[in-house]
């Protein structure tokens, strides 16, 4: 009987672990993808310059398309959630955060619209999640 008792604290105790690790998890999850939207605009301000964006971009995240004036603004009308052409180039990229250990994994889709300046116009971020 001590050992049957034992073995259910042991379970308990595992899954409790598990619930509050989950919990916990989501939450430290949804803070970095808060802190890595802030970066973005941190790093890349509205009214920057489409070759500083561009260094920064090549520098810090490498996963992204650069597009011109026309690809731009036919993308504005195809892609989800829409976004408003400015008239100038537009920088798509993704920024991947390190979600080993949680049960969904997320990221950053960001969007960077220039006018026809070349200065940053707009900037569209808007997390995502993948079960891979």
């Amino acid at each position: 009987m001590r050992s049957f008792k034992a073995i259910i604290l042991i379970l308990a105790a595992i899954a409790g672990t598990a619930l509050v690790w989950e919990v916990g998890s989501v939450a430290v999850q949804r803070w970095e993808l808060r802190r890595t939207v802030r970066s973005l605009t941190v790093k890349i301000p509205i009214g920057i310059e489409l070759s500083q964006a561009q260094a920064t971009i090549d520098r810090d995240y490498p996963r992204h398309a650069n597009y011109s004036p026309a690809d731009c603004e036919k993308w504005s009308h195809r892609t989800t959630p829409a976004y408003s052409w400015r008239g100038g180039p537009c920088i798509f990229g993704l920024v991947n955060l390190n979600s080993r250990g949680y049960l969904i994994d997320a990221g950053v889709e960001f969007k960077l619209i220039f006018g026809p300046d070349n200065h940053l116009a707009q900037i569209n971020s808007e997390p995502v999640y993948t079960f891979l």
